[in-house]
């Protein structure tokens, strides 16, 4: 996976909670015509910072960032309901869609599920919705039989669709899995218990990496860990393997021209390996680690591995800002650099890489989106090498006020490492070990991390 990176990268990450502060602030001044309102008074914002129209994949992922950033999401709320399809009994991505790809399907309606769970637990309508799509869901995964070797379904016509062979997504039973998961924790039916170990039993048992679009990977990491926290034995090395899989998979390493690219992620599988090769993409990027840290809650020995691949993403990713790259080397460098490129390209113009956009426009507000989540989730440390990761915060399947935190150290030497705690008293535990490092500390703490290793720690509050 990623023995073969240097642990230290070339550039130091950038400060992930001050961008998402950013993009936030730019996408809700409603003159910059990314947020906007229907006829019903509901907030909905564009996908693209030049396109229109609304969808659940971007809505989705603004408001449950803003959650995770403990922000006032009320006047957002309402609009969740706008993409339920009633005459289908399904979450959809567009306001009135007939039929939807797959991961897509699954994707949003995880959105939906975790922002209802959240913020929308006792409004009896919103569960309700959430329950009537898991049940769709299970009805449709019964009809196909969990084969979901194509690219989407007809909920128009009730069928399964393929307009290209390309389009194929078969690991979205993985996707399914987690939303079958979901619906046990939510809802504590032991059919969707069922239907989780179906689905995942699917998706492990695949001979080589099914992969089309990571989303429905990276939520098959997080279920395969809840659910072996849970009873079930499922293979959780072969879930890490298909998604930080850079020769099938989605995962590229490697450099482009002088840059370094090692943790950012291919689009889709693509016509052919060259093809999907040639690009990374803003929205997969920062899409695997929301899912990909709690993994780490409940599997321990995999907190080295998951911790340098999140160094070197957190440090690659900037590429896809307009300020992080010469202006000969991008699209559209006029547009605001507080909204990502959609994607990155090998080569363009004699340029490599270069950032630009992807079908419907250059900067993607549906990809930016989860640079809030990001922010939620990444702390700077006085080492700049050095991340404190919340591994708890984006665990939609046991949402706790636990904070536990990973930090991975890079260097050949042990470091002593300073964290803000702030100005309430904690105890700091050895999550590993359940050795107390720190009792009534305040204010901040120093850590030490021997080298090339991760450090696990649980903050309490103190008695």
């Amino acid at each position: 996976m990623f023995e073969d990176v240097s642990n230290l990268p070339a550039h130091a990450p950038i400060n992930w909670k001050a961008q998402a502060d950013r993009f936030v602030e730019y996408i809700r001044q409603e003159s910059n015509g990314v947020m906007h309102r229907l006829p019903n008074g509901h907030v909905h914002f564009t996908a693209f910072l030049e396109g229109e129209g609304q969808e659940l994949i971007t809505y989705g992922a603004i408001t449950l960032g803003q959650l995770l950033r403990g922000e006032d999401v009320e006047s957002l709320l309402p609009s969740l309901a706008d993409y339920f399809q009633d005459d289908y009994g399904i979450y959809q991505n567009r306001i009135g869609d007939r039929r939807s790809e797959y991961w897509y399907l699954m994707y949003v309606n995880a959105l939906a599920a975790s922002i209802t769970r959240l913020a929308l637990a006792d409004d009896r309508g919103s569960v309700d919705r959430v329950y009537r799509s898991m049940v769709r869901l299970r009805e449709l995964a019964h009809q196909i039989d969990y084969n979901f070797d194509d690219q989407g379904y007809d909920f128009e016509h009730g069928r399964p669709f393929t307009d290209n062979d390309a389009f194929r997504q078969p690991d979205t039973v993985g996707g399914y899995a987690f939303l079958m998961q979901f619906a046990y924790e939510m809802f504590g039916e032991d059919s969707f218990r069922k239907e989780a170990e179906i689905g995942l039993d699917k998706y492990l048992s695949f001979a080589e990496n099914p992969w089309y679009e990571i989303p429905s990977g990276a939520m098959a990491c997080l279920a395969t860990a809840r659910m072996n926290a849970t009873g079930s034995k499922f293979p959780m090395e072969k879930a890490i393997g298909f998604a930080l899989d850079s020769t099938q998979g989605s995962l590229h390493k490697g450099k482009w021209g002088s840059e370094e690219i090692n943790g950012l992620m291919r689009g889709w599988r693509g016509h052919t390996r060259e093809e999907a090769s040639s690009m990374a993409y803003s929205l997969e990027t920062w899409v695997l680690l929301p899912y990909l840290l709690p993994v780490v809650r409940y599997e321990p020995s995999l907190a080295r591995e998951i911790g340098k691949y999140a160094l070197h993403a957190s440090c690659n990713a900037r590429m896809f800002f307009s300020d992080q790259l010469p202006e000969g080397s991008q699209a559209r460098p006029d547009l605001s650099a507080a909204v990502p490129y959609e994607a990155l390209h090998k080569e363009r113009d004699g340029h490599s890489p270069y950032a630009a956009g992807d079908f419907f426009g250059q900067k993607s507000i549906y990809g930016g989106a989860l640079t809030l989540w990001w922010g939620a989730i990444i702390r700077q440390t006085s080492d700049p090498y050095v991340l404190g990761l919340n591994v708890t915060k984006t665990d939609f399947l046991n949402p706790s006020a636990d904070e536990i935190y990973l930090y991975y150290n890079p260097h050949g030497e042990r470091v002593e490492i300073v964290d803000e705690i702030g100005d309430r008293a904690v105890d700091l535990y050895d999550f590993t070990t359940g050795t107390l490092l720190h009792k009534g500390v305040s204010g901040h703490a120093t850590l030490v991390i021997e080298p090339d290793q991760a450090l696990i720690v649980k903050w309490l509050p103190s008695a």
